[in-house]
C-alpha cells in the first residue's frame, strides 16, 4: 500500500491558506493546527478549529481513519514536499511501485528478510548478524551471533573481548572472542540433529582450539577427550568448565 502524506512545505501552505481565509476567527498556532489536522482530517476546515477550541470536536467514526493511521499500515510512505506534480510523479517512478517484488517477494528477498529478523535475537555487543540455512527453498536452520549455549550472554558480560572498550576495530582479537558467528550457529544447528539428545563424546589427538571449543559447546557434545597439549589449553578448559562439559587428557597405558 502506498500513502502520500502532505510534506512540511505543503502543510505550511495549507496553514497559510487557512489563516488567510479565516482572519475573522481565532488563529491557531502552527503546532495546534498540525495536531488537529492529523487527528481529524488531512485538510483542516474552518469549523474544526473553533469546535476543538470549545471542546466539542468529535473524532471520526470507527469506520474511517486518519491519514497518519493509514500511513502506519503502509508499505511505502512518501512525504510530498515536491514543488509541482511532475516532480512528485518522477519520484514515484523511481520507487518501482508495480514491481512484483512488492507483491510477492522472490525467494532471495524472502529468506534475507528472515535473516534480518534472526539478527534481532543476537546478544553480541559488537554487531547483530542473522543467518538462514536453506535447502530446496526449505529452512534447515537459522542462526545469530552470540555466546554459546549455557554461557552468559555477550550483552550480560559473557564475552570479555566484545565488552572491552580497548577493542576498537572490527575483526581484531577474534581468537579471544567467545561469540559464535551467525553462520556457524546455523550450520551447527542443522548438524546437531545428527548428534541428537543422547550423550556424545568427541575424541581429538590435539586439544581443541577456542574456536572449535565454542562449536563443540553449541553442538551439544558433553565430553571431550584429547591427547596432545596445545597453546590455548587454558582458554578451552575455562570455556568447557563454564559449559559443564567434561574435559580430560587421554592417559595412554601403552598396552
Amino acid at each position: 500500500m502506498l500513502v502520500i502524506v502532505t510534506g512540511t512545505l505543503n502543510i505550511l501552505n495549507v496553514f497559510n491558506r487557512f489563516i488567510s481565509k479565516n482572519k475573522d476567527k481565532d488563529q491557531p498556532l502552527l503546532h495546534d493546527f498540525i495536531e488537529i489536522s492529523e487527528k481529524y482530517t488531512p485538510l483542516i476546515k474552518a469549523n474544526s478549529w473553533s469546535n476543538q477550541a470549545d471542546g466539542n470536536q468529535q473524532p471520526r467514526s470507527r469506520s474511517t481513519v486518519s491519514v497518519p493511521q493509514v500511513a502506519k499500515m503502509a508499505d511505502i510512505v512518501v512525504y510530498n514536499d515536491f514543488v509541482d506534480e511532475k516532480s512528485l510523479y518522477n519520484h514515484l517512478e523511481t520507487l518501482e511501485i508495480t514491481s512484483t517484488e512488492r507483491i510477492r517477494p522472490s525467494w532471495d528477498t524472502y529468506f534475507m528478510k528472515i535473516a534480518e529478523i534472526a539478527s534481532s535475537r543476537s546478544n553480541c555487543m559488537k554487531r547483530k548478524v542473522g543467518c538462514v540455512l536453506v535447502q530446496n527453498n526449505q529452512i534447515l536452520a537459522t542462526g545469530y551471533n552470540g555466546t554459546p549455549y549455557s554461557l552468559l550472554n555477550c550483552n550480560e558480560g559473557g564475552c570479555s573481548r566484545c565488552n572491552s572498550s580497548s577493542t576498537s576495530s572490527a575483526g581484531t582479537n577474534l581468537d579471544l572472542c567467545l561469540c559464535l558467528h551467525a553462520e556457524e550457529n546455523a550450520i551447527i544447528q542443522a548438524g546437531s540433529k545428527l548428534i541428537g539428545a543422547k550423550p556424545s563424546t568427541l575424541y581429538c589427538n590435539t586439544c581443541p582450539c577456542l574456536g572449535c571449543a565454542k562449536k563443540i559447546v553449541q553442538s551439544g557434545i558433553q565430553r571431550v577427550v584429547y591427547d596432545k597439549h596445545y597453546s590455548v589449553d587454558s582458554h578451552t578448559a575455562t570455556l568447557f568448565n563454564a559449559a559443564n562439559i567434561e574435559f580430560m587428557k587421554f592417559e595412554n597405558l601403552n598396552l
